[in-house]
């Protein structure tokens, strides 16, 4: 049966860290991957590899690649068995094609995500929070996507996501932006499992950051709360067990 997991935390908290390391696992399981390690400073998955003449080497290996080759290589090797979703993903291709935003500024670091996009201005918002001068590609996801699109209708993004997760059939569906407490029970009623990561390192008060925390929801709502603010491989261990424990036994 198809599972979904969905992954809640704070910005930086180690979401997609956790998603990088599940991949990992599948990808060596799946014979696409030697080896493989989380990088500890980014989080980045790095595999070991063979390429088209036959030899072994390590490389990252970015699981939300976009490019034509990649999709083509992931919907025959990787998709039907792991896929890595976003509640996100319809946002920031609207930013991307209808407000112009570069897919690096989307989809990147945080630094891009932090870039100041000159174009965009807070006194042209409806509502705009008298604040001035350009947004950060962030804030315009923040405010577009929480202030805008889910204040018309507030499941647009869960309900965008789910159908396609649905329609694409992959055996392992990750979400790894879950925020908002009907983005936890639609991916319950759709038969998924959600976990929490407690790790924090951003005070960002935005509702996009703070839906999910103690004082705004209950936490025994979620699958899993993993205290993940510890070295790293204390961190993969716990995955490990989490998983386990809600799929595999």
């Amino acid at each position: 049966m198809a599972r979904i997991l969905g992954i809640s935390g704070k910005k930086q908290s180690g979401k997609n860290t956790t998603a990088n390391y599940i991949h990992g696992n599948i990808l060596k399981e799946l014979n696409l991957a030697r080896d493989f390690y989380i990088e500890e400073d980014t989080g980045t998955l790095v595999i070991e590899t063979r390429d088209s003449t036959g030899r072994y080497g390590w490389g990252e290996f970015d699981v939300c690649r976009k490019d034509t080759s990649f999709v083509q290589y992931a919907e025959r090797e990787i998709w039907p068995y792991v896929k890595m979703y976003s509640f996100a993903d319809g946002l920031k291709n609207l930013c991307v094609e209808f407000f112009g935003l570069k897919p690096d500024q989307v989809y990147g670091t945080d630094e891009r995500k932090n870039e100041k996009i000159p174009h965009l201005l807070w006194e042209n918002m409806p509502s705009g929070k008298n604040k001035k001068g350009p947004m950060t590609a962030r804030e315009f996801m923040q405010f577009f996507g929480t202030d805008i699109m889910r204040s018309m209708h507030g499941t647009v993004h869960v309900d965008h996501a789910i159908s396609r997760i649905k329609a694409e059939g992959s055996a392992l569906s990750i979400i790894a932006d879950v925020r908002f407490p009907n983005e936890v029970k639609s991916i319950q009623e759709a038969g998924g499992k959600v976990i929490r990561l407690t790790r924090q390192t951003s005070d960002d008060c935005h509702a996009s950051e703070c839906g999910l925390d103690k004082e705004n929801f209950d936490w025994s709502n979620f699958d899993a709360v993993v205290e993940n603010d510890k070295p790293l491989n204390e961190c993969l261990t716990m995955y490990d067990e989490v998983y386990n424990n809600l799929f595999l036994r």
